[in-house]
């Protein structure tokens, strides 16, 4: 299995951990230098860190090429198709539509959630959107969308024939967000009609969580 995604927009959402290898890959480096300037135990320690950093975050990037699938779609297909030119990159869901496949991208460390989602178009007969409401929705209701704050989620599923339902895109919702996401929205849904007219589109009226 191979750690780095080739295609930009994906590699993208991992820049942090990439980062983070190169910093611990520096660290270690100083660390092997001062080991030979006569200070072996902070070298040491320089080394152990530096490699703990570079081990944690390439674990992460492995983690992150799980996907859920019905027919065994792989990390390195989607990659491969996603490079196609004739592929279609939503930013804010984190969806690709290629030309066999629909891509989630919802892996999310920080958060525990380490799956990938992909389905062949073929595999799926309806795909909705929702709005999911924080648990105090009532008391920050008032509040500006710009911020940290949980202010709930934007959600793309997918349903397969056999009705189990699929988690494509999970967004937190800020003020971003809430000003672009429903004109990206149509636009997955128009482009999904696009190539498969028989799958159902809906979007669902917020639901409390």
């Amino acid at each position: 299995m191979k750690i780095i995604y080739k295609n930009k927009n994906i590699r993208s959402l991992y820049s942090f951990q990439l980062g983070l290898m190169a910093v611990g890959v520096v660290i270690a480096l100083v660390g092997i230098s001062l080991y030979f300037m006569d200070m072996s135990l902070l070298g040491e320690i320089f080394v152990a860190g530096g490699a703990a950093v570079v081990i944690i975050n390439a674990g992460q990037l492995v983690m992150s090429q799980r996907i859920e699938s019905i027919s065994g779609i792989t990390a390195d297909e989607i990659d491969t198709e996603a490079c196609n030119e004739n592929s279609v990159w939503f930013p804010i869901l984190h969806i690709y539509i290629t030309e066999n496949i629909l891509a989630g991208f919802t892996c999310d460390i920080g958060n525990l959630s380490f799956n990938q989602t992909a389905l062949k178009v073929s595999e799926i007969k309806k795909i909705y959107s929702d709005k999911q409401d924080p648990p105090n929705s009532e008391m920050i209701k008032d509040r500006p969308t710009y911020g940290v704050m949980n202010n709930g989620k934007y959600r793309i599923v997918a349903v397969a024939e056999d009705d189990k339902e699929f988690v494509l895109s999970e967004v937190l919702i800020n003020g971003y967000v809430s000003d672009n996401i429903s004109e990206e929205i149509s636009d997955l849904f128009a482009k999904i009609k696009d190539k498969s007219p028989h799958i159902i589109t809906e979007e669902k009226p917020a639901a409390k969580s």
